[in-house]
C-alpha cells in the first residue's frame, strides 16, 4: 500500500492512502486550533465549531446543518491540539464536501444573534456533562491529546466562560487560525492521488487564507527546551497537571526503538509496584496518570503527567524521581517482561475495519515517512530481551534530558527551586 505526504504549495498538509477495498472517501480536515488555543476565555475553540453549523450568507442554520449532514457520515470535533472536520462520504461527493466545509468557515456571520442563541446551547451541553462524569465539565476527557481515560482539559469551558464570549472573539479566532498553513488533510479514497490532490487544492485550500506570519503551536505543550524547568500557566483551577519531560532528538528513534520503549513504557506503567501505586495509593498525592510518548515537528518526549492538587506537587516530582532512580538501581525483572509481552499481546486489536486502520496509519506515516508493517512489529516486541529493556530505561531516563512543565493555580514561589529539582534527577 502506497502512502504519500505532501505540502501544497500555500503551506497546507496533505496525506493520502488508496482506498482498494471500499467505494466511500474518508477525510479529516484538521486545523491545530484546538482548546488549548482557548486564550483568556476557556471553551472558545469548542464555541467556535459550533458556530460554523448557525448559518452563513447565504443559508440559515437548518440549511447549512442539513447541508453538511446530508452526506454519509460526518461530524466536527474539538479536542485540545485541533478542530477537525471528518467525515465518510460517496467519492463523487468528496469535491461537494470540501466546497462546503470551506463555505462554513469563510461565509458563516458569526453575528451576535447567532453568538447568543448558541451560548445557550454550549451552556446545556456543559450542564449534561457535569451531570454524565460527575464532575465540572471542563474537566472532561480529551481522549485525543493524550489516549488516557483521564481528565486532562477544559475544552468546554464553564458557563461563565462560555456566557461571556463575543462574536468579535469568534470572528478574531477563525481569523487567526483557520488558514491554509494550518490545515493537514488527511484522505483515504479509491480515488488517484492526483485527482484528491486537485480537489483539495481546489474545492478547499485555495478558498483558505494564507498568514505568511502565522507560528503553528507544537503538537505538544510541554516544555521545549531541556534547560528550561517549567512553562507555568496560571488558570483558574483547582486541579494542577504536572508534566515530567524527557526529551531527545526524533531521528533517534527508529521504528524499531519505538516498540521497545513501547514494551518499556508499559512495564512502568503496569505493575502494582509501579509509580502510580507509590503517588495515588501509597501517598494518596494525584488522581491519575502515567508514563507516554509525545512529538512535535523537532523533539520526541517521554512524558510522566498526573493531576494533583497545588499542595501536592512539590511532593509528586520528587516522588517521580526517587522511583526512577529506583529503578534506575535495580532494573526490572524477567517475570515483569513476559506479564508485559502476553498483555501486550492480548490487548492488541485485530478486529479494527482494514480501511479505518489503514487510515489512521497516516499518521504514522506523517511521522517516520513508512508505512508500519504490524507483523513485523509484533515480532520485534517478541524478541525483546530483559537487558536491552533495561539499557532503554538507562538511556530514556537521562537526567540531562528532563524537565517539567505545570499547570494550575500553583505560583512560582510555591514551586520547589530549579537547583533543587536538577539534584533530584541528577543520579547516576
Amino acid at each position: 500500500m502506497k502512502y504519500k505526504f505532501v505540502k501544497l504549495s500555500n503551506g497546507a498538509q496533505l496525506a493520502y492512502v488508496k482506498n482498494k477495498v471500499s467505494k466511500t472517501t474518508m477525510v479529516n480536515l484538521n486545523f491545530y486550533s484546538g482548546a488549548r488555543c482557548d486564550g483568556e476565555i476557556p471553551g472558545l475553540a469548542h464555541f467556535v465549531e459550533h458556530m460554523f453549523f448557525t448559518g452563513t450568507k447565504t443559508m440559515n442554520k437548518d440549511e447549512i446543518t442539513k447541508k453538511y449532514f446530508d452526506f454519509i457520515s460526518v461530524n466536527a470535533h474539538t479536542s485540545s491540539k485541533e478542530i477537525c472536520f471528518s467525515g465518510n462520504v460517496f467519492t463523487k461527493e468528496f469535491g461537494d464536501y470540501l466546497s462546503t466545509v470551506a463555505t462554513m468557515i469563510n461565509e458563516s456571520k458569526f453575528d451576535k444573534n447567532a453568538v447568543d442563541k448558541e451560548i445557550g446551547v454550549v451552556q446545556q451541553e456543559i450542564a449534561r456533562y457535569a451531570d454524565k462524569y460527575g464532575m465540572k465539565a471542563k474537566y472532561f476527557n480529551d481522549w485525543n491529546l493524550y489516549h488516557t481515560d483521564v481528565a486532562k482539559s477544559y475544552i468546554l469551558g464553564d458557563k461563565d466562560s462560555v456566557g461571556s464570549i463575543k462574536s468579535a472573539d469568534v470572528k478574531k479566532f477563525v481569523k487567526k487560525y483557520f488558514v491554509a498553513n494550518n490545515l493537514f488533510a488527511c484522505v483515504s479514497s479509491p480515488m488517484p492521488f492526483s485527482e484528491v490532490k486537485r480537489l483539495v487544492e481546489k474545492n478547499f485550500v485555495s478558498k483558505l487564507k494564507v498568514d505568511n506570519n502565522f507560528e503553528q503551536l507544537p503538537l505538544f505543550y510541554g516544555s521545549i527546551q531541556d534547560d528550561k524547568f517549567l512553562k507555568l500557566k496560571n488558570d483558574d483551577i483547582k486541579k494542577n497537571y504536572v508534566f515530567i519531560n524527557f526529551v531527545f532528538d526524533k531521528n533517534y528513534l527508529d521504528i524499531e526503538y519505538k516498540e521497545k520503549i513501547f514494551v518499556m513504557l508499559r512495564m512502568i506503567n503496569d505493575f502494582s509496584e509501579g509509580i502510580m501505586k507509590e503517588l495515588r495509593i501509597k501517598k494518596s498525592l494525584v488522581y491519575s496518570g502515567g508514563y507516554s510518548s509525545c512529538s512535535n515537528d523537532k523533539n520526541m518526549f517521554l512524558t510522566f503527567d498526573t493531576e494533583c492538587d497545588k499542595e501536592n506537587v512539590n511532593e509528586v516530582i520528587k516522588t517521580v524521581a526517587e522511583y526512577l532512580d529506583n529503578l534506575r538501581k535495580n532494573g526490572f525483572t524477567q517475570s515483569q517482561l513476559d506479564k508485559t509481552k502476553r498483555k501486550i499481546k492480548y490487548s492488541e486489536h485485530e478486529s479494527e475495519p482494514r480501511v479505518r486502520e489503514d487510515f489512521y496509519k497516516l499518521y504514522d506515516f506523517k511521522k517516520y515517512n513508512k508505512v508500519l508493517d504490524d507483523k513485523k512489529l509484533k515480532d520485534i516486541r517478541r524478541k525483546i530481551t530483559l537487558e536491552e529493556v533495561n539499557q532503554i530505561f538507562r538511556e530514556t531516563f537521562d537526567e540531562s534530558r528532563v524537565s517539567a512543565s505545570i499547570y494550575g493555580n500553583i505560583k512560582k514561589d510555591e514551586l520547589m527551586k530549579e537547583k533543587e529539582f536538577k539534584k533530584l534527577f541528577n543520579k547516576k
